[in-house]
């Protein structure tokens, strides 16, 4: 997928993309989670990866990819992602 294609929204995401969210909680500056949506066999796999301090490592740490899965189904149309391109 070219930029072109992610301006305009192009859905749905080709086989092998890869999307990276970071999280910060209110008023802390580190990342506290990284959470990842891998298009692969046509379907998302999802792994996330947290820490509760800035010195922490970052661990796995989700309960299972249904709790993904399931928030995602919200965003079913939009080929289960809800974010736009918010690029350049």
């Amino acid at each position: 997928m070219d930029r072109a294609q992610l301006r305009e929204n192009h859905r749905p995401f080709p086989e092998g993309t890869l999307i990276v969210k970071e999280s910060r909680r209110p008023n802390e500056s580190f990342v506290w989670l990284i959470a990842l949506a891998r298009k692969h066999g046509g379907a998302w796999k999802w792994d996330e990866y947290t820490r509760n301090f800035s010195d922490d490592d970052l661990h796995e740490g989700f309960a299972s990819a249904d709790v993904c899965t399931g928030c995602h189904a919200a965003a079913r149309a939009d080929d289960w992602i809800f974010t736009r391109y918010q690029g350049e």
